[in-house]
């Protein structure tokens, strides 16, 4: 066929599929099956899916669906209850060359499933609010933890889109936010995902498993979190790469504020027996470049890899997290350019790795150590020793250490420019520079990077760089995710049962209306606003608030609504290993050491590890102390619930009636119970001790009979 007769064909089948698609129907029932292209009527649908294999159902190849903007939906979505969500919303199965776009599709299991659709192309889609685990209620924290290396459990969780064995896929312009999953790609290589929003979700905002070859760039993954053990994190992530998911080129993403931010890792967590003595990786995750993303303000890591080889993490931004790498049993690791810092802990961590190049990264502030390498004394360290590393040329200043470096051999180092960091006087072997960067710069790889980097859209801004609240303290969630507070007119978080912290979203000043018994103060430093209900003299009581927020000169406005308890606490710090321990079955000591004179006394607004948290009482240890807190509040007659998260003991008294009692060495654990109150003033009593290790405190209550 001669070129002009073969573009004449193109045209008249393009035309074709055009005046195919003109046809327009409606989502009025479920199983609709589509083999043809077509549009969808505008205009709101609310259809549940009976039989679980998707309300809009397309089994044709080269079909384009076209949306409009037409909402399907399962449920209601005020309110909804994500943890009860079910069904499938648009299926595409075994068909290739589908294009769904303009779609919005929420409420289901799984809003948008494709699976054996080859060539998929998914376009300005929406799919918030799929399925999701509760992860607080009734403002108190549900601790689930994930499982992240369990495909069947990814099966479980639901997700706004899920695309399985789909090679050579699209997906561009989607969003999938406020629920627990945005998009996991299974099992489908060659795909591109760009220009995304998979922010705000409780367990991942974007998966790959046994997914090879992909390109993941220039997406919006922003805090993907949620509570877990007092603090944040329980596996979740803003980006999860784990089994034989192998060189994918993930670039240009914002993950800020998971509980990791990057999240790479095999199948069996190493399959370390320690009664055998081995070790079996399965699924490690290879050769993948992780390059000019930011996964900072994490509580757990920025970025972490671990049982891998070969991956490069070029020109990241990893800081303000507990620690900017965790690559532990990581080989043949490339830590080049990254910019590292203000993190709690190590800059970059790695255990039980070998054969890592560290160059050119800028160090600063780190609480430990820039970088701490090292490997166990024993059959571990024969198994997988760490040696053979390279630092070099990097810059190091204000750090506690430079380097901390146990039972790891063959290590080299040179050129680095280091100030206030000591320890850096490690006996260091003397070889030719590796020049990993010069190498990675001449590669094959850095030249498909360049190409990622040159198509970053122009209206593309890590979140770092928008109007918006920065840090782990602003990390607040709702019932099945973290709070989304984009399109405000404020940013707010409770600081303690009397205060919230308010962060202005609009450039303009604010202007507040609210009950005369709350004060509004601007905090200058922060740019924040303070507003305040004034503690009680005597018992407190719950206030309920309703503060209309307005852009000042502008008609955008927003309404805060909840609760202040203006009850106070007055706690009482004791030290229980002197002169001896004591034992938690002897009650009688325990109630020795709570009549004697504290260590410490204060009085607090709020009861939790807050606490603590940031500046330790003066004079307390940070192992084997316990507390005595009592607070009385006026309270409406009616049943509650009492719930605890404690680590480690816990005793809750009401009126002197213990209601809740874990009194021992434990992890981070809930406990409750429903009681019924008369109205009037009650005590309450909570005691704590801990141990080691972590540490966690939570107590709170909620009215269970409206």
């Amino acid at each position: 066929m001669r070129p002009i007769e073969c573009f004449l064909v193109l045209v008249l089948v393009a035309l074709g599929s055009a005046a195919v698609a003109q046809k327009e129907i409606s989502i009025n029932r479920d199983n609709i099956v589509i083999r043809q292209s077509v549009r969808i009527k505008p205009g709101r649908y609310r259809v549940a899916d009976q039989d679980e294999n998707g309300v809009l159902r397309i089994r044709a190849d080269d079909v384009v669906v076209d949306f409009q903007g037409a909402e399907l939906i399962a449920m209601k979505l005020d309110g909804a209850a994500l943890d009860k969500a079910l069904g499938v919303g648009v299926s595409v199965e075994g068909a290739r060359n589908v294009t769904l776009c303009n779609a919005r599709v929420h409420g289901y299991f799984i809003n948008i499933q494709a699976r054996g659709a080859h060539g998929l192309r998914l376009e300005n889609c929406r799919a918030d609010l799929s399925r999701a685990h509760r992860i607080a209620r009734g403002g108190q924290p549900v601790n689930t933890w994930l499982h992240l290396r369990s495909l069947e459990a990814w099966r479980s969780y639901g997700a706004g889109f899920w695309i399985e064995r789909c090679n050579n896929s699209v997906i561009r312009g989607c969003r999938a936010c406020r629920a627990q999953n945005g998009l996991l790609v299974v099992y489908s290589s060659s795909c591109r995902v760009t220009g995304c929003d998979f922010s705000f979700n409780s367990g991942w905002g974007l998966g790959l498993w046994g997914a090879s070859r992909n390109v993941v760039a220039w997406n919006h993954i922003d805090f993907v979190n949620r509570p877990w053990g007092g603090g944040w994190g329980g596996d979740s992530a803003g980006l999860v790469v784990v089994n034989d998911s192998h060189e994918n080129f993930i670039v240009g993403n914002s993950l800020t504020h998971g509980g990791d931010g990057f999240f790479l890792t095999d199948r069996v967590n190493g399959g370390i027996n320690g009664k055998e003595k081995t070790t079996n990786i399965q699924g490690s995750c290879d050769r993948n470049i992780i390059a000019r993303n930011d996964g900072s303000w994490s509580p757990c890591n920025a970025f972490e890899g671990t049982f891998s080889r070969g991956n490069v993490y070029f020109e990241n931004i990893a800081s303000d997290s507990r620690y900017g790498f965790w690559l532990g049993y990581s080989n043949d690791s490339l830590l080049l350019g990254n910019e590292i810092v203000g993190n709690k802990v190590d800059g970059i961590a790695i255990e039980h790795g070998s054969g890592t190049r560290v160059e050119r990264n800028t160090f600063c502030g780190m609480g430990q150590s820039a970088v701490a390498l090292w490997s166990s004394d024993n059959w571990l360290n024969d198994l997988h020793p760490s040696r053979d590393i390279e630092i070099r040329n990097n810059r190091i200043t204000d750090c506690r250490r430079a380097f901390h470096l146990k039972f790891s051999t063959e290590v080299s180092a040179g050129n680095n420019e280091i100030t206030n960091a000591p320890g850096a006087d490690f006996d260091f072997v003397t070889r030719p520079p590796a020049r990993a960067l010069e190498k990675f710069k001449a590669s094959k790889d850095h030249v498909r990077l360049q190409e990622i980097l040159a198509a970053r859209p122009k209206d593309f801004t890590f979140f770092r760089d928008q109007k918006g609240p920065r840090g782990i303290d602003w990390i607040r969630v709702n019932e099945f995710s973290p709070r989304d507070f984009r399109g405000g007119v404020v940013a707010w978080r409770k600081k303690d049962s009397c205060t919230l912290e308010v962060f202005p979203m609009v450039s303009a000043d604010l202007e507040f209306k609210k009950p005369g018994w709350i004060t509004v103060e601007k905090d200058g430093g922060a740019g924040t606003w303070i507003v305040t209900a004034q503690p009680a003299k005597g018992p407190g009581e719950i206030r309920g608030y309703s503060i209309e927020v307005r852009q000042e000169g502008g008609r955008k406005t927003q309404v805060l609504t909840g609760s202040f308890n203006t009850a106070q606490w007055d706690v009482r710090w004791y030290r229980w290993d002197r002169p001896k321990k004591l034992a938690y079955g002897d009650r009688a000591a325990w109630k020795r050491l709570f009549r004697s004179k504290p260590i410490h006394t204060q009085t607090t607004r709020g009861l939790s590890k807050a606490l603590w948290a940031r500046d330790f009482p003066d004079g307390v240890p940070r192992g084997y102390f316990a507390l005595v807190a009592r607070s009385r509040i006026r309270l409406p007659g009616g049943r509650y619930r009492l719930s605890t998260l404690s680590d480690d003991g816990i005793r809750v008294f009401l009126n002197g009636k213990e209601v809740i009692s874990r009194w021992n060495h434990h992890g981070p654990t809930p406990d409750s119970t429903e009681v019924k109150i008369r109205r009037g003033v009650h005590e309450f009593i909570i005691h704590y001790c801990q141990q080691t290790g972590a540490s966690a405190l939570e107590f709170g209550w909620t009215r269970v009979d409206r």
